[in-house]
């Protein structure tokens, strides 16, 4: 997203209203299903060939929980301060990332700036920010000025979208806004990306691939055209979920989808080895004390038969031969 956003400010606001109300959708989403996605930005937005937003990039996501202030993270400047605090928080972190897009979107530059990380948070503590008269571009609405202000409040408790989501659906900005259409993806999107600019290479596009089966690799490969990507997706290798099921209530054997093969050949192997190594440890161990139960008893028999050691060391007396002297 953040490739088009030079020239989406250089359309009209409306671009940017579809486009926060895609975010907001898919956010109503993951936050229906207690999911806070944590790093909302236009890095991580993506757009398809009708100008509809993806959001992606889930790798410091969680689940919702009262007490997650120890669950940090996210990027400088989008932020929330609860977070930066350490202290609890919900889903009007991912709110506030909404707000400071719309500032950047709406003024061309970021809210909190910064030379280092540690800059750009302080800013967000000790700085309330917002758009002030006069600096809303003249196709911008006053409605649109007051959403965005609201979602960039620092106190999470007077934050828009602090009694829930459709707080901010239900705001100025976006009553009257078609949500339904933007549901069923029948709304027009104002913007729609080139294909040079898209992350479709030549024009190519990965829907022609119907299933991603094993003979798909190859076809990605020819589509993306480059030896650095083959060398970097190398490991990886088709996954069916649907045979995976059934091998895994059949054998209930350890399995990873992320790992590569061969990989998972060497985690079964050595699981069989250890399992084998214990059935060769307890048939040595049975062994061992059915030899060590024998060379007992051999040793009982032993010394009932045997002298002992006093009987070994005692003196046999024998009569000695009465000698005549010749009378």
């Amino acid at each position: 997203m953040r490739n088009n956003q030079v020239n989406i400010n250089k359309i009209n606001f409306y671009f940017i209203e579809f486009f926060l109300a895609s975010v907001i959708l898919g956010l109503e989403y993951l936050h229906s299903n207690k999911v806070i996605h944590k790093d909302i930005k236009p890095e991580n937005l993506l757009l398809d060939e009708r100008g509809y937003l993806k959001i992606s990039d889930f790798g410091i996501s969680k689940f919702y929980k009262k007490n997650n202030y120890k669950e940090t993270g996210g990027t400088p400047g989008y932020i929330s301060p609860e977070v930066i605090l350490g202290q609890n928080y919900s889903y009007t972190a991912d709110y506030f990332a909404i707000g400071v897009m719309g500032y950047e979107f709406m003024l061309g530059r970021r809210p909190y700036k910064g030379r280092i990380r540690k800059e750009v948070k302080e800013q967000i503590l000790n700085h309330e920010i917002s758009i002030i008269d006069g600096q809303k571009p003249e196709n911008w609405s006053n409605e649109s000025v007051d959403c965005i202000n609201k979602l960039i409040i620092r106190k999470k408790e007077n934050r828009l979208g602090a009694n829930g989501i459709n707080e901010i659906k239900q705001h100025p900005w976006f009553k009257y806004f078609p949500w339904s259409s933007l549901y069923l993806q029948v709304l027009k999107s104002p913007f729609i990306p080139k294909k040079s600019e898209n992350y479709l290479i030549k024009g190519n596009s990965l829907n022609d691939i119907d299933d991603l089966g094993p003979q798909s690799i190859d076809k990605i490969f020819k589509i993306i055209g480059s030896s650095q990507y083959e060398k970097s997706f190398k490991k990886f290798y088709y996954f069916n979920r649907e045979e995976f099921n059934k091998k895994e209530k059949a054998s209930q054997n350890f399995f990873n989808p992320h790992l590569s093969q061969y990989k998972e050949e060497q985690i079964i192997n050595s699981v069989e080895n250890i399992i084998n190594n214990k059935r060769i440890y307890s048939n040595n161990y049975k062994n061992f004390i059915e030899k060590s139960k024998e060379n007992e008893n051999k040793t009982i028999i032993n010394k009932e038969s045997s002298p002992t050691n006093n009987e070994k060391n005692k003196v046999i007396l024998k009569p000695k031969k009465e000698v005549g002297y010749g009378y």
